[in-house]
């Protein structure tokens, strides 16, 4: 480069280097909070269900702000008794290549595969009670096991945790 010479390139690429792909994993092309739901499902289900994913995030960030003071007490004393729990749990319903529709559970334990529902007086209607049948029903097709509890059995936790153990070792 003296004397105002440039180096000539060679117009060949250094073959010891390898190729950068700028093509994206799909999990990374949404944001953050919404790559862990999508995180197992297959990326041609995903790409075909975003109005759904987004539509089940609304939700659970609703569902989230909404929450009972009973749901958040039981998931609070479930962390402190060493469970590990997910509050808001969002469950996608899919039919192979598409989803059909998702569930938000009130707290999910990962270990033991179970959904916590905490029912409040509304759940005690007969329209309602149907609902929760045929959300049980189907949560339970998908795999998960379903625990219901009344407000007022929060009320006296230890006597839940007794409840939800045995409910867990079965």
């Amino acid at each position: 480069m003296e004397n105002g010479t440039k180096k000539k390139k060679s117009g060949k690429r250094p073959t010891s280097k390898k190729r950068v792909s700028n093509s994206t994993p799909k999990s990374s092309a949404y944001p953050v909070r919404m790559q862990r739901y999508v995180k197992g499902l297959s990326g041609t289900l995903v790409n075909r269900n975003k109005w759904w994913i987004s539509k089940a995030m609304l939700t659970k960030t609703k569902l989230e702000r909404d929450a009972t003071a009973y749901e958040t007490t039981l998931f609070k004393f479930l962390l402190t008794k060493g469970f590990k729990a997910e509050f808001q749990r969002i469950i996608f319903v899919d039919d192979m290549d598409r989803i059909t529709g998702f569930y938000v559970g009130d707290i999910y334990l990962p270990k033991f595969n179970v959904i916590i529902e905490v029912d409040g007086g509304y759940h005690f209607t007969t329209e309602q009670a149907m609902k929760d049948a045929i959300r049980t029903s189907e949560l339970r097709s998908l795999g998960y096991r379903v625990f219901r509890c009344k407000n007022e059995e929060v009320l006296d936790l230890e006597k839940l945790l007794v409840r939800l153990i045995k409910f867990l070792s079965i």
